[in-house]
């Protein structure tokens, strides 16, 4: 079995991204990437997901080899570029054998998956499984049906000595 390197793996993700921003607007694509990777002790690596389109469905999966804990996040290009300023990571989670998320993008753009194991004792190998769909869009609402215009009545020819407006009507008080 051939095992693929840390550059190998961000090929492949990178090849999601692209398979992704590539398709069509309206139309539901898919692409799958698998990949194995270790993370010393100590370290951390990251893939990088690249155009990811807005209301894309992301689906991951992470089994390791270790008996450790290993911290699992995505969080956006604006969070990894500005560690000092934290924002809420779209995913965040830790897994021991296995784990499995899926995740709606929220907005256009890069995003980071990031495999922590700064507090592991130990290197963790690691199996990823990721498959990133366009979200279907959504029909577009049908239009509102609007009401038709009354029906207008014939009106009988007027006569022409009488006033162009029409008095109010008398009104009869019963007392």
């Amino acid at each position: 079995m051939r095992r693929f390197g840390p550059r190998s793996a961000l090929i492949a993700l990178l090849l999601v991204g692209l398979l992704l921003a590539a398709s069509l607007p309206n139309f539901a694509c898919a692409a799958e990437a698998a990949l194995s990777v270790e993370v010393p002790a100590g370290q951390f690596k990251r893939a990088r997901l690249t155009n990811l389109p807005k209301d894309a469905v992301l689906a991951v999966l992470v089994q390791t080899s270790g008996s450790g804990k290993l911290v699992v996040n995505l969080i956006n290009e604006r969070a990894f570029q500005n560690p000092s300023k934290p924002e809420e990571p779209i995913f965040m989670g830790s897994v021991e054998r296995r784990l499995s998320f899926t995740v709606t993008i929220p907005e256009t753009g890069n995003y980071f998956l990031v495999l922590d194991n700064r507090r592991g004792a130990e290197t963790q190998k690691i199996r990823l499984g990721i498959r990133a769909e366009r979200g279907r869009s959504a029909a577009p609402p049908p239009p509102q049906l609007q009401q038709p215009p009354p029906q207008l009545q014939p009106q009988p020819p007027r006569d022409p000595s009488s006033p162009a407006v029409p008095a109010p009507p008398q009104r009869q008080d019963k007392l």
